[in-house]
């Protein structure tokens, strides 16, 4: 890819001119190019103007530099396809059966292809699952890696949809798992093509949210503000009135969650560990995305939410005469034990059916249904996309446009009555 310097601007004929070099990637001589600007040179502000136009111009630069190299790079591995070659020498993992080469897939020490980052033990073993419930069955037994065909991937896909027994998302889940296993085969071992190209995954389930419709959120607050803070409220209360994460809210210390700093430190999350030596376990991990790691500003319901919390906990321990530490979990037990994710859900649970609480899906609220009632809260509200997206934690505000926005019934109706010529 080239290589841009900054750029400047200098007077030519009584205009301003901008001026960019650059040279190949591999090095080479600078070449110099030049763009005239309509700003004169005289002009109160026009150096301003002219820096300005340098950078849109700039940045069109590089981006048609950047379309290039891609559509070049493109245009190599239709050429490398239509060829029959992969670019690499074939390696005797490609005489392995599927079901051997995508276990040593699997479980041998690799990054997730999202993050970069190593797999936690709780996705490896979902893949496993994956793969001897969704892939395995439906593959001729002892069909080499090299002789999966795109006929075999289309009825893997035609067979899971048709049984009835699985989810789209299951669905998917298991085509993107086939899918990265093939995908190593080719950058790796010399598969010379990807039998899943061309195939088209099942199509993404519009997310139903089960929020709690805007109009009952402040109601819940109130009634929440009104009960003893437990575990199972605080955490209820918590992703309402900022959307944290259940797993996030166990994770949480006195520390983290300071009035005094005025911040709610968002650091790590309590796992649910699903193998069947470690059923029930459970363990602290960091956050999947940089975005998850995050500073929530405490407002003052946030601090009397906490601040109601660590005064019983406070309580608690004067009873039994121990020792304040500001590494307890907030939610936690007073022995420095934290809650585990499963536990704080059952306690909400009867409270939510107590309250008779019912969401827009018509299911009884859990803890992650507040958060989404935060979101969808927030944006009726008329708060910014990206902000919300960042106390969220999601690393795109496109998400929180795509799945929360408008997603309230009565909010559709109420902005019918506004627009309304009558």
């Amino acid at each position: 890819m080239r290589e841009y310097a900054g750029g400047s601007v200098r007077a030519m004929r009584g205009k301003w001119q901008c001026v960019v070099r650059y040279r190949d990637g591999g090095g080479g001589e600078w070449v110099t190019v030049t763009h005239m600007t309509d700003v004169p040179v005289g002009q109160r502000g026009g150096r301003t103007r002219a820096e300005a136009e340098l950078r849109r111009w700039r940045d069109s630069l590089l981006v048609e530099s950047a379309v290039e190299e891609v559509s070049a790079r493109y245009e190599a591995k239709i050429a490398q396809i239509e060829q029959g070659q992969s670019g690499r020498a074939a390696t005797a993992a490609l005489h392995e059966t599927f079901e051997e080469y995508a276990r040593s897939y699997v479980c041998d020490r690799r990054l997730g292809r999202p993050t970069g980052r190593p797999l936690e033990a709780s996705s490896r073993r979902g893949y496993l699952t994956i793969l001897d419930n969704q892939l395995l069955p439906y593959l001729p037994q002892g069909v080499r890696i090299d002789e999966v065909s795109t006929d075999m991937v289309e009825g893997l896909l035609y067979e899971l949809q048709e049984t009835g027994r699985y989810s789209l998302s299951t669905t998917r889940k298991a085509y993107n798992l086939l899918r990265s296993i093939l995908t190593q085969a080719c950058e790796r071992d010399g598969l010379t093509r990807n039998p899943c190209d061309g195939v088209r995954a099942p199509g993404r389930p519009k997310p139903r949210l089960n929020s709690l419709p805007v109009a009952e959120a402040d109601k819940l607050v109130s009634t929440l503000a009104r009960m003893r803070p437990t575990r199972a409220v605080t955490t209820a209360q918590l992703a309402l009135a900022c959307g944290m994460r259940v797993g996030e809210v166990a994770a949480l210390t006195m520390r983290d969650c300071d009035p005094s700093r005025n911040i709610i430190d968002v650091r790590g999350s309590i796992g649910r560990s699903n193998g069947v030596t470690e059923r029930g376990r459970s363990y602290l991990k960091a956050p999947k995305t940089d975005a998850a790691r995050r500073q929530i500003p405490m407002n003052d319901e946030l601090k009397e939410i906490v601040g109601r919390r660590r005064r019983l906990v406070r309580d608690l321990l004067d009873e039994r005469g121990l020792d304040w530490s500001d590494g307890l979990y907030l939610v936690g037990d007073l022995e420095g034990h934290w809650t585990t994710p499963d536990n704080l859900g059952k306690g909400w649970s009867s409270v939510s059916r107590s309250l008779g609480l019912v969401g827009l899906a018509g299911r009884s609220v859990g803890l992650h249904d507040l958060r989404h009632t935060f979101a969808t809260y927030a944006l009726a509200r008329g708060a910014n996309a990206k902000d919300v997206q960042a106390i969220l934690g999601h690393s795109s505000a496109q998400m929180a446009m795509d799945v929360y926005a408008s997603s309230d019934p009565s909010e559709r109706a109420g902005m019918m009555r506004a627009v309304s010529h009558r």
